[in-house]
């Protein structure tokens, strides 16, 4: 059970930042697109949702080219 929970946890982290993505994005959807831009909320959302496909890519090649130094 615990090695399932360690391997759904890069899965479940880019899905729960992805939802918080989208949850901030429907906040700012009648605002001007600079506002969205320079908040830092959604900057730091942005950047942590990157490292998590770049870790997800990592992790999921079977064939030793994942990289996650992208």
């Amino acid at each position: 059970m615990v090695i399932e929970n360690d391997a759904r946890r890069f899965i479940y982290d880019a899905l729960t930042t992805e939802a918080d993505l989208q949850k901030l994005e429907t906040q700012y959807r009648t605002k001007p697109l600079k506002q969205l831009l320079a908040n830092e909320q959604y900057l730091a959302l942005r950047e942590k949702s990157v490292a998590n496909i770049s870790a997800l890519n990592a992790v999921a090649n079977t064939q030793g080219k994942g990289r996650d130094d992208f």
